[in-house]
């Protein structure tokens, strides 16, 4: 899907103008954008640490960031972001970190950042609410996510349905997958008595999507793609909670699409919208690029609790 709609946008806004603005691009701008990216991935590993932390797991952070970087790696293949999860899940606990505890760590982490962003989505949505009121599937879609993504968080924290969640999953008998399921979620209920260490996570997941923000609006505006930052920030929020659907790789296609169908009609060339959003699809993979030769050449050891990760 991905391959489709990528190439049929860029057919219609020929290739050959899409190739002059993506070669026109200043290099030492995409060079700090390339920095930049990097070292957001250092902020969602730092993320990742609290929750470990707070559950008495201390995991340094190079290794930590070097399993997200991993995890980039796998998104590029896979839809969604689910790829990269599960494998930064296989990483920490292949290392005799309890299955429970990676598996409850991660989802906590993606649950609270997809939250951030559905948050930000929604005032965005507001904000641009004049140029997206002829597209309603995209307004249902971010504000059904929103809401689903609240009714998670609440029956994973409320005491009253994690009672009821934890004897449906104990009634599946089959190879003990109740059991199994049961830890996982009463592993992830436990992280309701740190609701500060949740509100930070809450907190750097905003700086996170900032950052990004940034990184994006660097790149676009050295392609000559001249939107104000609030317009790229807030079409980046909107397209990154679309693409949470997992019907493309790391939204591949869909972000481009939207991208187009905003811009044009407000008066941007087409082929410099696509330029550019190619330029930041090209970096981004670039620098997940860096988790394939981690997870090819890597291999440490990771002790379990009281002792320090290094």
């Amino acid at each position: 899907m991905s391959i489709v709609l990528l190439g049929t946008l860029i057919w219609f806004c020929k290739p050959a103008e899409t190739w002059k603005v993506m070669r026109s691009a200043s290099l030492p701008n995409l060079a700090g954008a390339f920095v930049l990216y990097i070292l957001s991935i250092f902020i969602v590993a730092y993320r990742w640490k609290i929750l470990l932390k707070v559950r008495d797991i201390n995991v340094g952070m190079f290794r930590l960031t070097k399993y997200y970087f991993i995890g980039f790696f796998f998104n590029n293949f896979l839809p969604s972001s689910i790829g990269g999860d599960v494998s930064r899940i296989i990483n920490l606990s292949s290392r005799n970190v309890p299955a429970s505890m990676s598996f409850s760590s991660v989802f906590v982490e993606r649950l609270i950042g997809f939250l951030a962003m559905a948050v930000l989505s929604i005032c965005s949505l507001f904000f641009l609410m004049n140029i997206f009121k002829d597209s309603p599937l995209v307004i249902i879609v971010t504000i059904g996510l929103t809401i689903g993504f609240f009714v998670l968080t609440w029956m994973c924290f409320n005491p009253k349905a994690e009672n009821f969640i934890s004897s449906l999953l104990l009634k599946l008998k089959w190879k003990g997958l109740g059991e199994k399921m049961q830890q996982g979620f009463q592993a992830i209920h436990e992280y309701r008595h740190h609701g500060g260490s949740l509100w930070l996570v809450f907190l750097i997941s905003v700086i996170y999507q900032f950052v990004l923000g940034v990184f994006s609006y660097w790149v676009v505006h050295s392609a000559g793609l001249n939107a104000e930052f609030f317009l790229v920030f807030a079409l980046m929020q909107i397209t990154s909670m679309v693409g949470i659907i997992p019907i493309t790789l790391e939204t591949a296609g869909t972000r481009e699409w939207i991208y187009a169908l905003v811009l044009v009609p407000i008066g941007y060339e087409k082929s410099v919208i696509v330029g550019a959003m190619l330029l930041v699809r090209i970096l981004s993979i670039a620098a997940s690029s860096i988790g394939g030769v981690f997870f090819l050449t890597g291999d440490e050891k990771v002790l379990l609790k009281k002792e320090h990760y290094a």
